[in-house]
């Protein structure tokens, strides 16, 4: 047993949501897809994979990632391994399907050919820049820039990114936490020139209708350990973007 409340199983599925989000999704559909949870006892996990290719690829690349999710999820040190996962089969049509083989052998030059195959980039580029994440907005918004200036437009955007990692699109209207280092990289901007557009009530006048600043000022709160510790403040980001000012009044005259 561990000593969270959350059963091992729904760790394992909330780590692939987790690894969904952050993969390419090729690589998550090709690799950890198709695994299954197959037991947890004393603080190891074994996880099934469909072949001894995943087996390897998983071993090799997202072992120290896998196990420090699950030790934060169920807040205890945990170890995962990979194996290849058998379906268990009945003695008995175990025996009738070896016989079935026997009458109905297939030459081995019909057995069906299974191919290893391995992505290679055509340049350093695609390897450090990996083209196929890309964060997307509306078409709409490209009025907003005229309104906003690039810097301010940048901010929505990194913004709603955030919002969109942490899981809006799954669980619209629910508060989701969102390291303000990360806002402000998909902003295009440091943490320092973030703070300090944050510090600005005109800022939030500007983005007024796209991220409201509900609790922009620090709060305090006393944690288990008797200290007070600095509540995060509290942004609500339009991911449906409204009409600009001057579109409304052309839409209400």
């Amino acid at each position: 047993m561990n000593g969270s409340s959350i059963q091992p199983e729904r760790a394992w599925q909330m780590a692939l949501d987790q690894l969904r989000l952050d993969m390419q999704k090729a690589s998550f559909d090709t690799w950890v897809r198709d695994t299954s949870f197959v037991s947890y006892e004393d603080g190891v996990f074994i996880i099934g994979t469909p072949n001894a290719y995943g087996r390897e690829w998983l071993a090799s690349r997202l072992t120290s990632t896998v196990t420090r999710m699950l030790t934060g999820i169920l807040n205890q040190q945990v170890e995962v391994q990979f194996i290849v996962g058998e379906e268990p089969v009945d003695e008995d049509e175990e025996a009738e399907g070896d016989k079935y083989v026997q009458q109905t052998a297939i030459p081995p030059e019909q057995h069906q050919e299974v191919l290893a195959l391995q992505a290679a980039y055509q340049s350093v580029y695609d390897e450090i820049v990996r083209p196929d994440q890309v964060i997307v907005i509306p078409g709409y918004f490209l009025r907003y820039i005229p309104l906003l200036g690039v810097e301010l437009a940048w901010l929505y955007i990194g913004f709603r990114q955030a919002a969109y990692e942490a899981g809006a699109a799954r669980q619209p209207g629910k508060k989701f936490g969102a390291p303000a280092q990360k806002v402000a990289r998909y902003s295009g901007m440091s943490l320092r020139t973030f703070r300090r557009y944050s510090a600005k009530p005109d800022t939030w006048q500007r983005l007024r209708g796209l991220v409201t600043a509900v609790e922009d000022r620090p709060r305090w709160q006393h944690g288990n350990d008797n200290h007070p510790h600095r509540t995060p403040r509290f942004y609500r980001v339009a991911m449906t973007l409204p009409l600009t000012p001057s579109d409304e009044l052309s839409l209400r005259a």
